[in-house]
């Protein structure tokens, strides 16, 4: 009775922040995305209420260790009045869009520790309250990920094919290795990005994830057979040293430091028959990229971070094992190693969509996500389920029904009184 009794006493029953999703609950937002939600208020006492804020930031974190660094930070009161009013019982839903900048690509977000980095972005809501009491939301996290695709000039001046020549006395193998695609686009979930040229183009797509395949081509002129390939998928994360060093009494070289980070994230063995003393023998090795890779990226925005990936191909012949490849350091130091640059894109290799390339933000280029404005402040919905007469006019509520959302991401144009944007850069 007594817990009762302290739950009536509580005005507010509950206070959420939802993002929409459309049709999944795996979105991710990129460059351009209009970023669509709301914020209810369930109320089981009339309250007197100042202001609701939504505040959208992205956050950076260093090896998981101090404090986080604000990369920006954008805020809007999405229901004020010049004086506190008071809201009556019942429900109570306010709407909300932020539009993401469409020149500049966000660091992606990175949420694993392999990387040695991390970067959130989310969203809350705020509820300010006439006795200066604020209530909060809980924190809505949201997946960014860069608009990153192969354009031509890439695809021209990326090294298509490597070859290794293992020798053994009069005896030898030589292998020609090639990504059948320079890039892979892993992933499932839904993309949304918005493309400005002459036109205003919306896109949805849906990222299944791409096959990436590894074509060899091997002349195997020595008297063993070659029964196994093996294929590794390696992660390098580069970014500036802390000027927090472990031994501050060593000089240090002039310029800037980098640490490199790198890690085997995915491997798999290919059982093929390449008989001894022939040649043309072709060999096609494929592989699905981990769907918890981010984007090739390299972001000036807060630290540097420069993120690549290159597949290792070994063939273990003349007497090796497979067992001598090793950990991520062997891979990388042995000579009988094949390494081919891969690109990991949000745009599938094989699309007949726009080859955009779209810069990274840095401290030159600071566009930040904008609450898209409103003509004016709508007043809260009335209790209980919509009905006759509500306060939101058509169009509110037509974006609001999922049934007829709308497929470039659910367009909803909410009020803005004020807004408040912060920037920090290293």
């Amino acid at each position: 009775m007594k817990f009762s009794n302290v739950f009536r006493s509580n005005p507010i029953r509950s206070f959420e922040l939802t993002v929409a999703s459309g049709d999944t609950k795996a979105v991710a937002f990129g460059a351009g995305s209009i970023i669509n939600g709301n914020v209810k208020l369930f109320l089981d006492k009339a309250i007197t209420i100042k202001s609701i804020r939504v505040v959208f930031k992205c956050e950076e974190w260093d090896k998981k260790k101090g404090p986080s660094c604000t990369l920006f930070s954008v805020e809007s009161c999405i229901w004020s009045q010049q004086e506190p009013t008071e809201s009556e019982t019942g429900n109570h839903i306010y709407l909300f869009a932020i539009q993401l900048p469409s020149s500049v690509n966000f660091p992606p977000t990175i949420r694993d520790a392999y990387l040695g980095h991390r970067i959130e972005y989310s969203l809350q809501g705020y509820l300010d309250l006439l006795d200066s009491t604020t209530r909060s939301t809980s924190i809505v996290p949201l997946t960014y990920l860069p608009l990153v695709s192969l354009d031509d000039f890439t695809t021209r001046h990326h090294k298509k094919s490597k070859t290794i020549k293992i020798e053994k006395g009069e005896e030898y193998v030589e292998v020609t290795a090639k990504l059948v695609n320079p890039s892979s686009c892993p992933g499932t979930f839904y993309y949304y990005f918005y493309f400005v040229a002459r036109l205003s183009i919306s896109y949805k797509f849906t990222i299944l994830g791409e096959l990436c395949s590894v074509k060899l081509h091997t002349h195997n002129q020595s008297s063993y057979n070659i029964n196994q390939v093996q294929v590794f998928l390696l992660s390098t994360a580069t970014s500036l040293s802390s000027s927090n060093r472990e031994y501050p009494d060593l000089p240090v070289a002039i310029g800037p430091s980098y640490h490199h980070k790198q890690r085997q994230i995915h491997s798999e063995s290919f059982y093929v028959t390449i008989p001894r003393y022939s040649r043309d023998n072709t060999t096609i090795c494929p592989f699905k990229v981990p769907t918890f890779c981010v984007p090739t990226t390299q972001c000036h925005l807060g630290k540097y971070i420069d993120i690549t990936y290159e597949v290792v191909i070994i063939i273990p012949t003349m007497g090796h094992s497979s067992s001598e490849s090793g950990g991520t350091n062997n891979l990388l130091v042995n000579p009988r190693a094949i390494r081919l640059p891969l690109i990991v894109t949000t745009i599938p290799y094989i699309s007949n969509l726009p080859k955009l390339q779209i810069p990274f933000a840095d401290e030159n280029n600071t566009d930040v996500p904008t609450f898209i404005k409103y003509n004016e402040s709508p007043l809260p919905s009335p209790g209980g389920a919509w009905s006759p007469g509500s306060p939101i006019d058509e169009l509110d509520l037509l974006f609001e029904l999922p049934h007829q959302a709308s497929s470039s991401g659910h367009l909803m144009p909410p009020p803005t009184l004020r807004r408040s944007v912060s920037i920090h850069s290293e």
